[in-house]
């Protein structure tokens, strides 16, 4: 085992395309920094194939990444949940190269342990809108003994401004629609910003509703 093996030149395989849905044509994922190569023989199941450098130069000789028998995902199933590890630089990664695929991976494995998240919060925002969905209770002494929360709040950031380490003025963004899975019926839903009511439907544990316009930020509360 080597948790700080060095994996720049190294690929990653989502070949199990059951599990990494995101991935229907693509066999091979680069990797930079930390790939640590662990003994993961006592996982239930293991995926992500960690494959070799392989050789470099023009077209006619590269080639290799043969399999190392080493493997970036495993899982240990428990009666109720799955345990995974992942020794792999995920984020850093991310942040720093912005490749979709290296997020992807992340979001196929939450779909495989909690396939009913994507159900939570279905919208059609733009990706530039930052969706945050938070219970919430009421800062008062009375209230910081109950066990229920009072509602929930939907945080929305316009991202649309943020240019790398700097700001502009976002652009507005109109007429976006929001389907949310709840246990209650909300008594209502208003803006933050506004305070104006926003009309709601309800209906087989979901409900629906439009938000105007966002601009930098939005907070929707929906009460219980």
């Amino acid at each position: 085992m080597n948790k700080d093996h060095e994996g720049s030149g190294f690929y990653l395989s989502p070949d199990n395309k059951d599990l990494f849905k995101r991935f229907k044509q693509q066999k091979m994922l680069f990797w930079k920094f930390n790939l640590g190569l662990y003994d993961l023989s006592s996982a239930d199941k293991t995926y992500l194939p960690i494959l070799s450098k392989g050789r470099p130069g023009p077209p006619e000789i590269i080639g290799g990444h043969d399999p190392t028998n080493y493997y970036a995902m495993g899982v240990k199933q428990n009666p109720t949940s799955k345990n995974i590890i992942l020794p792999i630089n995920l984020g850093k990664l991310y942040y720093l190269h912005g490749y979709e695929q290296h997020k992807n991976i992340l979001l196929d494995i939450i779909d495989y342990v909690f396939p009913e998240n994507g159900q939570i919060v279905q919208t059609d925002a733009p990706e530039r809108i930052e969706v945050i969905l938070q219970e919430y209770r009421k800062n008062t002494a009375p209230m910081n003994h109950q066990k229920q929360s009072y509602g929930l709040i939907l945080h929305l950031v316009n991202l649309t401004g943020f240019s790398g380490n700097t700001y502009f003025k976002a652009l507005p963004v109109y007429q976006t629609n929001f389907k949310i899975k709840t246990d209650f019926k909300p008594s209502k839903i208003f803006s933050l910003n506004t305070n104006t009511t926003i009309p709601f439907r309800w209906e087989n544990g979901f409900i629906s509703f439009k938000v105007n316009k966002i601009e930098e930020f939005e907070g929707i509360v929906i009460n219980r």
